[in-house]
């Protein structure tokens, strides 16, 4: 082979001016490859990056797995049901809580009132299983100690548009029942007003997770006794929230709970509470192997008409090595390790271009994302070796089966037709 590969080198670098130097035609083939490779590479950093961020931002958020009612109804807190799930394999830890969409109510600093729809969450503060704690970028996590009646922990966004800062205080619309319990119609309208609730809470911390919809713009948390209190719902709660310890288990962890309790009481994992998020992630994942299919046919495409070039180029060379006595064989090995030295360098270049691209990203954040839309405010680039080496080899694949279509032409030449061109 050190003869095919020696003639497939001097084919690739021509002498010239005692300098090797690829030719016009083979740079134009070497660059295409780079580029897909890179393209590719960075298409997987950014889908995958995203994906990655955006579960662990929806993980530190909440639960992994949410034990409630079928009908999503409150129920009574059973100390023995939370005991059982705790000691289910795979579960780190569990905690009640308590929910209810309320409306929240302040003033501008002009005196305007202003209303914002809210899904309030009452929570232990001891036991609560979420990472909100390292969130909190103003004021304090919840305490049961805070002498306040609804202590509350509210989004960085909901109080931008509440106008409320540490300390604020605001009105909390509620009913004692919840919304779809309510009744249509009623003889006289005092018995809607009765079931309305109205309380004043205090802010004592604002937090940003980076989640703007349905997350940091809707989500205020308060303690669990003080929702229960305001609710007038003493030890009932929404469900239990469960973490687990291996998160890559949750899917069975979901299921053993599920056999493990009894009715009405169900168990969902994350990606059936948040559907539509983990759907849309799907969705982006979806691109991979069309982009796949694109990168492989211009690199195909590339190794081809280049090789059919130099064959072109070459035809005299050629003839000259069969007058040698070089076999059909050796011409079709001379330009499949043509196309391997084409794609190594290609491939090279590509990882280092993609790499280098990926560095810069990291470093200066040159694409910005609207963080209403795409919850994070830059373009999330991963690193993994892993789609480096499958996107390298892909290419080398893919560039070394197509050189197998010219390199059958070159070994068909006769050799006295191609000396004489």
């Amino acid at each position: 082979m050190t003869f095919e590969l020696t003639i497939a080198r001097r084919f690739t670098f021509p002498r010239a001016e005692r300098q090797s130097k690829p030719s016009f035609i083979v740079f134009i083939a070497v660059a295409g490859i780079s580029v897909g490779t890179a393209a590719l590479i960075l298409t997987l950093s950014i889908v995958y990056g995203f994906s990655r961020i955006i579960e662990s931002k929806l993980a530190l958020f909440g639960s992994h797995i949410v034990v409630t009612h079928a009908s999503l109804k409150e129920f009574a807190k059973d100390d023995n049901i939370l005991s059982e799930i705790s000691q289910m394999p795979n579960v780190a830890s569990v905690a009640p809580f308590l929910q209810r969409n309320v409306i929240l109510k302040s003033r501008s600093l002009s005196g305007e009132p202003l209303l914002e729809p809210a899904m309030l969450k009452g929570i232990l503060p001891e036991a609560d299983i979420s990472s909100m704690r390292e969130k909190v970028i103003m004021g304090q996590f919840l305490s049961d100690s805070l002498r306040f009646k609804i202590p509350v922990l509210i989004g960085k966004k909901l109080a931008q548009r509440l106008s409320l800062t540490l300390h604020s205080e605001l009105l909390v619309l509620s009913s004692a029942v919840a919304i779809d319990a309510l009744p249509i119609h009623a003889e006289h309208p005092d018995e809607l007003l009765r079931l309305l609730k109205l309380e004043t809470a205090t802010v004592v911390g604002i937090y940003e997770t980076g989640l703007s919809q349905g997350f940091d713009e809707t989500a205020v948390f308060t303690t669990l006794d003080a929702l229960q209190k305001f609710l007038e719902m003493p030890r009932r709660v929404s469900g239990y929230e469960v973490r687990t310890a291996n998160f890559d288990l949750v899917g069975q962890t979901a299921h053993d709970l599920n056999q493990h309790l009894k009715a009405p009481l169900v168990a969902r994992t994350i990606y059936q509470v948040h559907a539509s998020i983990y759907a849309w992630l799907g969705l982006q994942k979806n691109v991979v192997p069309l982009l796949l299919v694109m990168v492989t046919i211009v690199a195909a495409f590339n190794i081809i008409s280049t090789l059919l070039i130099i064959v072109l180029e070459k035809s005299a060379e050629i003839g000259v090595l069969m007058s040698f006595g070089a076999s059909p064989t050796h011409i079709r090995r001379i330009f499949i390790s043509q196309a391997f030295l084409m794609s190594i360098l290609g491939i090279a270049f590509g990882n280092a271009l993609a790499l280098g691209l990926s560095l810069l990203e990291l470093r200066f954040h040159f694409i910005p994302l609207p963080e209403e839309t795409y919850y994070i405010s830059q373009a999330p680039i991963i690193i993994e070796p892993l789609h480096y080496a499958v996107v390298s080899m892909i290419a080398l694949i893919i560039s070394l089966l197509a050189s197998l279509i010219p390199a059958h032409s070159a070994a068909r030449l006769n050799p006295v037709h191609a000396i004489r061109l």
